[in-house]
C-alpha cells in the first residue's frame, strides 16, 4: 500500500447453526468463522474472518446471533470492495483429540457492496 486510501467495511451478521453433529467421542471443540471472500484485479483471491468463535461442547453447538457485528473489520487497502460481490461463508474446523483437523463450510450467501458510500 502506498499510502492512500482504504476500504474498510463493518457487517452485521445474523446466523442460525446447528453443529451439534460435528462433535463426536473424538472431538476436542470446533473452531467456528464467517468468512468474506471476494476477488479483485490486483488480488484475484482475499479471503478474511469476521466472526470466531471456539465451541467446547456439543452443547453450545445449536446457537443462533442475532445483528451481531462482526468481530473483525473487511479491509481492502486497494479499495476493491465498491460494487464487488463478497461471499460470505459459514464453516467449522474440528479440532480432534486424536487425528486431523479439517474443515468444513455449510452455508454460503453473496452480497453486493453498494457502488457509492454514504
Amino acid at each position: 500500500m502506498d499510502g492512500g486510501t482504504r476500504e474498510q467495511a463493518q457487517l452485521t451478521l445474523d446466523v442460525d447453526a446447528d453443529v451439534r453433529t460435528a462433535f463426536t467421542w473424538n472431538t476436542k471443540q470446533l473452531y467456528v468463522f464467517v468468512a468474506a471472500e471476494y476477488s479483485t484485479p490486483e488480488r484475484p483471491s482475499n479471503k478474511v474472518i469476521l466472526w470466531d468463535e471456539v465451541l467446547n461442547s456439543k452443547e453450545e453447538g445449536l446457537f443462533r446471533l442475532r445483528a451481531r457485528r462482526s468481530d473483525y473489520p473487511l479491509v481492502d487497502p486497494y479499495n476493491g470492495l465498491k460494487g464487488n460481490d463478497v461471499k460470505l461463508t459459514f464453516g467449522y474446523c474440528v479440532m480432534p483429540y486424536n487425528g486431523n483437523i479439517f474443515v468444513n463450510t455449510t452455508a454460503s450467501h453473496v452480497v453486493t457492496f453498494p457502488t457509492e458510500y454514504i
